[in-house]
């Protein structure tokens, strides 16, 4: 019993201590746990393995938030008041409007750019598609990316920014939130499995710069969740060729389309950091934190 009780508190103080560092821990176990079943399932001839995958799937992009409410519980705070502050009502309508837009707009500028390098642009956006696209992005704000952001940067961005300015807390949380994916590299089908680990580190870093600047500017986790389900939803069915929506399987993305997406994200980051500031990524005085 003694030594059980040593452990428990050794296991509370690192907690109390190291949040962020458990944080992580965290996230990356609970989500790689599910990745594995999925990886398992893939593997398994019967018929109750596609459920079961499908199941698995959807609680990876939980493995964040759940990784930020265990940390608040175990160092007693509450998660509700956790979830208000993250959760913030006053926001100008705008900021949904730029989260919604900015994708649509990386997604051109990197067509243009892509054709400009010699790129074979396929068609363009398909009015047909708007049937699938709405509940897509739907489903991508709730379930398929967006609720991730309940944890990095509802969480794990606001500790990050108590000791880094904004730009080197996003270049960190994008940098892990990129390993975060390692087990989709190895999951046929994922998009992860048809690029390369540089190019989606850098990606990711670039898409992490213009979260921040989201969140230092809302306080509120609502407009990234919006940004991502966007930014996970709109290249399939603007850039990448042969994208079959009835099997929603991911092709591959030429070389060129990768370079030109990646300049045109790792741009957006620059622009943003000039404009508004290394230091906060925002011109508002302070910014968002949490307390639990």
């Amino acid at each position: 019993m003694e030594k059980k009780g040593s452990l428990g508190q050794v296991v509370k103080e690192c907690f109390r201590v190291r949040p962020l560092a458990v944080y992580f821990v965290l996230a990356y176990l609970l989500s790689w746990l599910c990745w594995g079943v999925v990886f398992l399932t893939n593997r398994i001839n019967a018929s109750v393995a596609p459920i079961i995958a499908g199941l698995f799937t959807l609680l990876v992009g939980f493995g964040p938030f759940m990784a930020a409410i265990l940390v608040v519980k175990v160092n007693g705070g509450s998660v509700k008041q956790w979830l208000r502050q993250i959760f913030v009502r006053k926001v100008k309508f705008h900021w949904y409007l730029v989260a919604l837009v900015i994708p649509i707009a990386i997604i051109n500028v990197c067509g243009e750019l892509y054709a400009l390098m010699g790129g074979d642009v396929v068609g363009g956006f398909d009015l047909n598609l708007l049937a699938i696209l709405i509940p897509l992005f739907l489903f991508n704000t709730l379930l398929g990316g967006g609720q991730e952001e309940l944890g990095w940067r509802g969480f794990a961005l606001p500790k990050l920014q108590e000791k880094y300015n904004a730009l080197s807390a996003s270049i960190i949380l994008g940098f892990l939130h990129a390993l975060w994916h390692l087990p989709m590299f190895i999951i046929p089908g994922t998009y992860q499995a048809n690029t390369s680990l540089l190019y989606y580190i850098l990606n990711v870093i670039g898409f992490a710069v213009v979260c921040t600047w989201l969140y230092n500017n809302t306080g509120s986790i609502v407009p990234v969740m919006v940004f991502h389900g966007m930014n996970n939803t709109i290249p399939i069915f603007t850039l990448l060729p042969s994208f079959d929506p009835a099997t929603m399987v991911i092709p591959e993305m030429p070389t060129l389309l990768t370079i030109a997406h990646l300049l045109t994200y790792l741009a957006v980051a620059i622009i943003i950091s000039l404009s508004f500031g290394v230091k906060r990524l925002t011109r508002k005085a302070e910014l968002p934190t949490i307390s639990f």
